[in-house]
């Protein structure tokens, strides 16, 4: 497994949350290039404080789920309760106690009974199964969405704060299972219930959040984003609220990466990013992202990838707030100690200089601020020491520092070491080479000097003929035109 993907499937710590890893697309427009969420997440039961935190750990048995799955309906309602309490734990142990139960005939037709019964402290109960249940397998969620999420959603709109909170980390669940299952709960009108709970929970911060949660994975969906109606300045004004808010210690920072990956879903889409840049989205982003490089980064992993997937979507905007909360220098900053943070993941390097790549096409601001703490330096020096993908995002970000003051970076570029390691990019025959031919061909454009050295000390010429000679039709065009343009009388 590799490192991004180890990092994706790392469970998070709030409310002992789990996380399902989903494959993000990205399109090829490099000024409009989005980042789509990797993080679909699932969520499990958070035990209640009364009678669920035994002193001595809990032991079970399939058998004793399959018992109980044919028996939680009988009996008192307290023999119920207790039951249902007992199977929700069971379920948040292992899966193999929700095959068990599954394994009942009828125990989810039973389970939905207990759902939609007049005692609310037994719906509570039974809707924390149900979270359970769809934070197991996919199949698991399935069975969940099609036999509890019409009831779900109807409870959203309901008065016991417990119970929606539930029913919300439920549909989250479900949202998290797939572009179908999201589908079927936006036709099942969840959107309006939970725009509604986001709208008016002001004191309920695990509801607050769970809303969250569950919005943000529906929100991965391009079409339900798209089509998505509340976006405007008083739901983003919300969002923003939230994502200062300290109201329970321990809690915000949850708060804080659910607004995160439901701004960042938002940003992906092109056409959400007036409003959410006329509501002041990247300026108020920008400083959580200073505040926490300022910290310890490597503590703040999981909230600093949205961070810096949403500000590099809006980024990439000519907008007054991007020009406003870049000109201090201060964002420029934390990217170049986050680029030198050992801890720092791959994956995420990658993402901070994808971002830096949209913000510098855009705001020569930015890019003089790049140039002035050597950012195409640092970049230079580390290139052959980095994975492929980081190359293609490193040369990217310094051929646009090269396009910004041609002949200084350019200087500045050769006393690095740009040209040998260009062409031994080049030799290896592998990614980034196109990327690397784009900005070879603008160093020599800049000087005769890159000509003459290219020449005589890299062995260019035979380079490029062998990349004229290779299989891909896009690198020998790109390699052609080169050769004819910078050595026709050669």
């Amino acid at each position: 497994m590799s490192e991004a993907q180890e990092q994706l499937n790392t469970p998070r710590l709030e409310l002992s949350e789990q996380r399902r890893a989903l494959q993000r697309s990205v399109t090829t427009d490099r000024r409009r290039n989005k980042r789509h969420e990797l993080l679909a997440s699932k969520r499990m039961c958070p035990e209640e404080e009364e009678e669920e935190d035994p002193q001595e750990e809990e032991t079970f048995t399939t058998e004793q789920a399959r018992i109980l799955a044919s028996r939680f309906q009988k009996g008192t309602p307290a023999d119920r309760l207790c039951q249902l309490k007992i199977l929700r734990r069971m379920m948040g142990m292992d899966i193999s106690y929700i095959n068990a139960f599954l394994s009942v005939n009828n125990s989810m037709k039973a389970l939905i009974s207990q759902l939609t019964s007049s005692d609310a402290a037994v719906q509570v109960v039974a809707s924390g199964c149900i979270v359970n249940i769809s934070a197991g397998t996919s199949n698991h969620c399935d069975i969940a969405l099609k036999s509890a999420a019409v009831y779900l959603v109807s409870f959203l709109d309901g008065q016991n704060s417990l119970l929606k909170d539930h029913c919300c980390c439920a549909l989250g669940n479900m949202a998290a299972n797939g572009s179908k299952s999201q589908e079927i709960l936006q036709q099942m009108g969840v959107l309006t219930p939970l725009v509604n709970i986001i709208m008016t929970s002001a004191y309920d911060v695990n509801l607050m959040q769970s809303a969250l949660f569950a919005l943000a994975n529906l929100l991965k969906n391009e079409k339900i984003c798209l089509s998505f109606p509340s976006i405007d300045s008083e739901f983003i004004t919300r969002l923003l609220h939230f994502s200062q808010s300290q109201m329970v210690t321990g809690v915000s920072s949850g708060i804080r990466l659910d607004v995160c990956r439901l701004l960042f879903h938002l940003s992906a889409r092109q056409d959400k990013h007036m409003v959410l840049l006329s509501a002041g989205v990247f300026t108020q982003l920008t400083v959580l992202l200073i505040e926490y490089v300022r910290d310890r980064p490597e503590d703040y992993i999981k909230i600093i990838t949205p961070l810096i997937r949403c500000l590099g979507n809006l980024g990439c905007q000519y907008h007054d707030s991007v020009t406003m909360a870049t000109q201090d220098g201060h964002l420029v900053a934390s990217i170049f100690h986050l680029l030198q943070t050992a801890t720092l993941p791959f994956y995420l390097q990658k993402e901070v200089l994808w971002m830096i790549s949209n913000l510098t096409a855009s705001s020569s601001v930015v890019s003089h601020q790049c140039i002035e703490n050597n950012l195409h330096i640092l970049l230079t020096q580390q290139l052959l020491s980095k994975p492929p993908d980081i190359q293609r995002e490193s040369i990217i970000c310094i051929h646009h520092l090269l396009s910004t003051s041609p002949y200084i970076v350019m200087v500045q570029l050769i006393d690095a070491g740009i040209l040998p390691k260009i062409s031994e990019l080049l030799r290896r025959l592998e990614e980034p080479t196109l990327q690397c031919l784009n900005l070879l061909d603008s160093l020599l454009c800049q000087s005769p000097e890159v000509q003459r050295r290219l020449c005589e000390e890299n062995n260019i010429i035979s380079l490029l003929d062998s990349l004229v000679m290779g299989d891909d039709d896009e690198v020998r065009m790109r390699a052609g035109q080169i050769k004819d343009t910078h050595w026709e009388n050669w």
